[in-house]
């Protein structure tokens, strides 16, 4: 049987439903972390992480050839945090200092955005080939607005603040 016709029958039937597999068990499990003391909390919040980024993985595999790459991207995204999310964990709860910052972890977290990018690029790339030029206004219209809001709120306060070092307020910016 070719993959092509693995992933058709995948398709329909109890694979079409995977997702609530997952889904019902992450729910549970984000309840769960509230209810937690803090180092099974991180513990959890990683093991959460890791699952995400196995389940978007094996969406990945279900695609026909050449539609995976998007999910693939968006994996490497989410591994990027989970690194990031287990080196600060590891500052916090095995070495119990409070993470730098900057600190290596926020290497990770920066780097995830170029994959969540280029992921998002690919997909409404594949959804309207050519110049869609409703769909580009549309977006630079939502897009200005919240990027207006993202630095009124958020960034103006880092990006003013001078008591700060450089690399600590790109960082926060970013």
């Amino acid at each position: 049987m070719s993959r092509a016709q693995r992933v058709r029958k995948r398709g329909s039937g109890a694979g079409s439903h995977a997702w609530a597999f997952y889904l019902v068990p992450v729910v549970l499990a984000t309840f769960a972390y509230f209810l937690l003391p803090e180092v099974p909390q991180a513990i959890l919040y990683i093991l959460v992480g890791v699952s995400a980024v196995v389940a978007t993985l094996v969406g990945a595999r279900w695609q026909p050839a050449g539609r995976e790459l998007p999910l693939y991207l968006f994996a490497g995204g989410l591994l990027m945090t989970v690194v990031g999310d287990i080196i600060y964990a590891v500052y916090e709860d095995v070495l119990l200092v409070e993470g730098p910052f900057p600190s290596i972890a926020d290497v990770f977290y920066v780097a995830n955005y170029p994959f969540y990018a280029a992921a998002l690029v690919l997909l409404v790339r594949r959804r309207t080939p050519g110049r869609d030029w409703d769909g580009i206004t549309d977006a630079a219209i939502i897009t200005t607005g919240a990027a207006v809001l993202s630095w009124v709120f958020l960034m103006k306060p880092y990006a003013e603040d001078l008591t700060l070092p450089l690399l600590e307020r790109l960082i926060s910016l970013s």
